[in-house]
This record gives structure tokens, C-alpha cells and sequence, in this order.
């Protein structure tokens, strides 16, 4: 499966240089607001992604606990006013205290309207991408409900590995996800992508070049190098008395030890046609060289 890199960002990463970040990724998304809270750095944001040719969405975060009528028209108007190529986005991650019949009913009024006014797709005539987590939304029992899994996904799940944990709504619909947040918070990578925080939020588009430009209407940026495809979680031994090597080059390597047929093991990376793996050697039989 082919993936595209990708970022999004909010006033959390500072002022982020974009001739670094043009560099790094396909596409991003920007922080709009949260509730009626506009992000500080959004007007700088789309400025700077349009200067540097990075094809942006905006994303909005919703609380619960407040108006949706208020929420959707504000959300809206700064769509309509900055609003980039690919599609709005709806964070949900907060119950508002809300339970789960409350819930429902609250995000299908900001997406769809309903007695009172309309909700943001309405107003804007764009279907909004669903920005969750199977984690949440098994916690307020809404795996279940009927509706949101016609939207596209922008899963939520921070793992190594090559296929993120999905809401059981999109999965029992045979859907998938569009896009994945596959780091986040703790990453250290902020600097590497230009931002002035530690961190940064980093995201996958289920595609290659030619399916993204086909579903959006616009060309991804060209960063200088695309990252490896991402590897599975762990691998098992499928062939007996395996050699495990120090390095992927044979005739430089040693051979540090063996594996059986059914072993498992964490992969931590990968180097040409070599997994590298998580291995566990006890300090009485292995002394520092």
C-alpha cells in the first residue's frame, strides 16, 4: 500500500518554517479554531502554505458542551474565508459530558443542522472528514451508530506499524481510513519538520500521488524524499535455524545468534530486504565490547 507524508499543525508548533516543512511533506492540515477559539497562527499558516505550494485542509475542534449552531457558522465563515483544496475536517475527541444519545445527536446537528439551524455541511456544501480515534469512540459506545462512517476517516493511532486500529463504525462498513495521525505528542520530530515545539503531529495519506490528486483536485508537494513505507508490528520466523545478523551487509555481517521456525519478533525497522528487529541478550552472557 502506498502512502504519502503529511503533517497538520496548530499555534502548538509556533512559528514553523515552511522551506523545511515543504520538504518533508505531501500535504497538511491547519488548525481553524477550536469551538469559537480561533487559532492564533491560522491566518500565518495559509499564508505560508500557499507560498510554499503544500496543499492544506483545515480541521475544527468541537466541544460538546457548547453551542453546535454557534460552532458550525463559525466554522464555516473561516472555511469559506481560508479555506484550502482538501476537505474540512471535524476533530472529535470530547464528550462535552455528554452521554452517548446526547453525543450523537450534538455532532449529527454540527455536521447535517437540524431544528434550530444548519450544521457546517450545509452551510459550506462540503462533507467534512472525521478526525477520531476506535479508542474514543469505543469509550462513548459510538462504534456502533449509523451515519458518520459515510465520511472519511482521519484515524487516530500512534504505532510503527503498517495499518492503524480502526473505529469499528468505518470497519463494519467495509470502509477504511483516508488519512492516519500516526504520531503525535512525545515524537521530538518538531525540529526536523521546521516547528519551533518539540513535537509534531505527523499523518498518512492512503494513496499514491496519482489517487490523492484524483480524490482532491490538486497536486501533493513534492518533498525531497518520501519516507519507507512503514513495516508491520512484528514478524514471525517461517523457516528453521534462522541466522540473526549484527548488520544487513552479509559479508561484513556476524552472525549473533539463531531463531526457530514460530519465533516472534518486534520490528523496529527495516533496511532493504532485511527486517531489524528487537532482541533481548541477558547481561551474564554478554559483556560490553
Amino acid at each position: 500500500m502506498s502512502f504519502l507524508p503529511g503533517v497538520d499543525i496548530s499555534q502548538h508548533q509556533g512559528r514553523v518554517n515552511f522551506d523545511v516543512l515543504a520538504r518533508k511533506v505531501c500535504f497538511m492540515y491547519i488548525r481553524g479554531a477550536v469551538a469559537k477559539d480561533q487559532d492564533d497562527l491560522l491566518e500565518r499558516n495559509v499564508v505560508e502554505a500557499i507560498k510554499a505550494g503544500v496543499p492544506y485542509g483545515l480541521y475544527f475542534a468541537v466541544k460538546p458542551d457548547k453551542s453546535w449552531i454557534e460552532q458550525a457558522a463559525y466554522h464555516a465563515d473561516l472555511w469559506k474565508r481560508v479555506g484550502g483544496a482538501m476537505p474540512p475536517a471535524c476533530d472529535f475527541e470530547l464528550t462535552g459530558g455528554l452521554n452517548k444519545g446526547d453525543l450523537l445527536a450534538w455532532i449529527t446537528k454540527y455536521l447535517q443542522g437540524g431544528k434550530g439551524g444548519p450544521g457546517f455541511e450545509d452551510l459550506t456544501g462540503q462533507q467534512m472528514i472525521m478526525y477520531t480515534s476506535a479508542g474514543f469512540m469505543d469509550r462513548v459506545e459510538l462504534s456502533g451508530s449509523d451515519g458518520l462512517w459515510r465520511r472519511k476517516l482521519w484515524v487516530a493511532n500512534y504505532t510503527t506499524g503498517s495499518k492503524p486500529l480502526m473505529p469499528p463504525e468505518w470497519t463494519n462498513h467495509k470502509k477504511t481510513w483516508t488519512f492516519w495521525q500516526w504520531s503525535a505528542g512525545g515524537n521530538g520530530l518538531g525540529d526536523d519538520y521546521g516547528a519551533e515545539s518539540a513535537d509534531i503531529d505527523l499523518d498518512r495519506y492512503a494513496g499514491s500521488v496519482e489517487d490523492f490528486e484524483q480524490e482532491f483536485g490538486v497536486k501533493p508537494n513534492e518533498p525531497g524524499e518520501l519516507p519507507p513505507i512503514p513495516g508491520p508490528d512484528t514478524v514471525v520466523v517461517s523457516n528453521p535455524n534462522v541466522n540473526v545478523r549484527n548488520d544487513p551487509l552479509l559479508n561484513e555481517s556476524t552472525i549473533v545468534g539463531k531463531l526457530s521456525k514460530g519465533a516472534k519478533l518486534d520490528v523496529i525497522g527495516q533496511e532493504g530486504n532485511w527486517w531489524v528487529v528487537k532482541l533481548y541478550v541477558n547481561k551474564s552472557v554478554a559483556k560490553p565490547g
